[in-house]
């Protein structure tokens, strides 16, 4: 007989499985749309997601844009990014010169895994702390206090 516990257990589980499962189909169906958002002129907005920065001057910056191929925009004020940064924008050149309306600048790489570096040690040292005093029940489907 499964007790009224284990129903919900396995609901949470099954529900949790679910909405998951729908999270990577919906990522999946929408690939083709996010990568084609990398280098895109809409009208008078241009927009570029992860282009390295390859020259600066008071009034344009110089890119890499598709294909590996330089291209410069020129700007009303100087960019406030720096020559190697690499920065997602949207710069409407309507009129020229043109307007950066938005701007993220990337951290690099190296930063990014000394983080996730320093990230994850804790994360081991709370989970052996934990197996320490508990184990996994796969016929309860549960943590027990260790005996």
């Amino acid at each position: 007989m499964i007790h009224n516990s284990q129903n919900w257990r396995w609901l949470s589980i099954f529900t949790a499985v679910f909405l998951l499962a729908g999270m990577v189909f919906y990522a999946y169906s929408k690939v083709s749309e996010i990568r084609s958002l990398a280098y895109r002129i809409d009208g008078n907005h241009v927009t570029s997601d992860g282009s390295k920065v390859l020259d600066i001057s008071d009034s344009a910056f110089t890119i890499t844009w598709q294909d590996g191929q330089p291209r410069t925009f020129i700007v009303q004020s100087k960019p406030p990014f720096n020559v190697g940064d690499v920065v997602t924008f949207k710069v409407d050149v309507g009129s020229q010169p043109g307007i950066l309306e938005e701007y993220h600048v990337w951290e690099s790489q190296s930063i990014w895994y000394i983080k996730l570096l320093i990230s994850v040690v804790p994360l081991v040292v709370v989970v052996m702390l934990f197996f320490r005093d508990f184990r996994v029940s796969w016929r309860e489907r549960a943590f027990l206090r260790k005996t």
